[in-house]
């Protein structure tokens, strides 16, 4: 008998997600403890609400939810029924026999919820602690952690290294002023490629 399709697909995704857990989702969040707040907003997009705590600091809470049906398909049983009775007429007999029926059979429509919602403590614009709660908080444990503070600063600092590398790179032709300026306009450039993210929780902090 085939295998139902709807039934196969719930299997295959539950063989693809038997990786992820919520332990491991936990230790994915512990990686952001320490981490700008910033570098959260770029890496998840902006939370879909903020709460202001004051001097407390604030919460980001992020909600991922779906849903999806299990069920609706039609298998087949077989039913086998029993004949047996007796032939009367110019020659009597008895007799016996079999007779094979398929009965369908549909399985009722189960509709399914996955709901994660994700908090986050903001202090100092810093990532300070975090909480969850839903069926669907997992995933696979992290291989890296996410950035610090001091990384965000390193890979800044290596950014105006290899602009300034760059810029005298092109002096072939030009002058120190134009070297400067070139520099100039590359940590602008890397500038505004940081603030996008100090930007958009800007924005949302005041409902814009």
């Amino acid at each position: 008998m085939r295998m139902p399709s709807s039934l196969l697909a719930l299997i295959i995704a539950a063989m693809v997600s038997a990786c992820a857990s919520t332990a491991g989702y936990e230790a994915m969040l512990a990686t952001w403890v320490g981490a700008p707040e910033a570098a959260l907003i770029s890496r998840w997009g902006p939370p879909d609400s903020v709460y202001d705590m004051g001097a407390s600091g604030k919460v980001l809470t992020y909600v991922r939810s779906s849903n999806f049906q299990w069920g609706g398909y039609t298998t087949t049983t077989p039913v086998t029924t029993y004949h047996s009775g007796n032939i009367s007429g110019d020659v009597n007999a008895n007799y016996s026999g079999t007779s094979t029926t398929y009965v369908p059979t549909t399985t009722p429509v189960y509709n399914i919820q996955q709901k994660c919602t994700t908090r986050m403590t903001i202090q100092n614009g810093i990532v300070r602690s975090w909480a969850w709660e839903g069926n669907a908080c997992k995933a696979k444990a992290p291989d890296n952690a996410a950035p610090s503070a001091s990384e965000v600063a390193a890979n800044q600092r290596k950014a105006k290294s290899q602009n300034e590398e760059f810029c005298k790179g092109l002096a072939a032709n030009k002058t120190e002023d134009d070297v400067a300026k070139c520099i100039q306009r590359m940590d602008k450039i890397e500038q505004n490629r940081s603030n996008w993210a100090d930007e958009t929780t800007r924005r949302l902090n005041s409902g814009q």
